[in-house]
């Protein structure tokens, strides 16, 4: 199912989205506007909307995964990825955090994302 159809009917996002997103959209250049760029493919939103102050469902999940993202992909600060799309460090804390807690949830989606995972290392 599209993950953006998937958000605005208020269905989990998946730790098997997540890897879907990670190993499909992989940006050849790790930077934030790189992985904006692919969750925003991913999501089919438009920068400005995930860069917004809008409280939509799909885009607050979309900040998320870009956090998740651009933190463990680039390595960046919470107040660098916060500055990027407009969030206070704490926001982006959180995010990675949410993300990050959500995935271990299901210990065989675990398994698959650090199988997935060790295949783009």
């Amino acid at each position: 199912m599209n993950l953006a159809k998937k958000i605005r009917r208020g269905e989990f996002i998946t730790q098997k989205d997540l890897v879907v997103i990670k190993r499909e959209f992989t940006p050849k250049k790790k930077t934030l506007e790189g992985i904006a760029e692919i969750v925003c493919r991913a999501l089919s939103i438009n920068l400005e909307a995930l860069k917004a102050k809008n409280s939509k469902r799909e885009l607050v999940i979309g900040r998320q995964i870009f956090s998740y993202l651009a933190r463990e992909y680039t390595g960046s600060t919470f107040k660098t990825i916060g500055s990027f799309i407009g969030l206070d460090h704490s926001t982006i804390s959180y995010s990675v955090k949410k993300i990050r807690d959500n995935r271990d949830l299901d210990i065989i989606l675990k398994k698959y994302y650090y199988d997935v995972e060790r295949e783009l290392k």
